[in-house]
């Protein structure tokens, strides 16, 4: 389940590197990246979303903002901590 969750996430990391032009005139890029779906409450879930966020950190190109998206908690949060630790590796 983690390897699928991480292929998704690089498929969306690699989709949303594509330029979109806020001003086709002006030849500037705009950037921005959607994470969804990393289920916070269980430790796999963390884990594919600190290595998303490293990822993210060393793209080639300034990222405008982050969209986070879906489910971002788990059904069945096992421990209250582990959503704290997604919220500090996200800023």
């Amino acid at each position: 389940m983690m390897i699928n969750r991480l292929y998704v996430a690089c498929l969306l990391l690699m989709v949303a590197s594509g330029a979109l032009r806020a001003d086709p005139s002006a030849g500037t890029n705009f950037y921005f990246v959607q994470i969804t779906d990393t289920h916070w409450g269980s430790r796999e879930g963390l884990e594919v979303t600190k290595r998303v966020v490293e990822l993210v950190n060393n793209l080639p190109f300034k990222v405008e903002f982050v969209a986070h998206t879906g489910d971002i908690t788990a059904d069945q949060i096992s421990n209250t901590n582990i959503v704290s630790e997604g919220l500090r590796s996200m800023s």
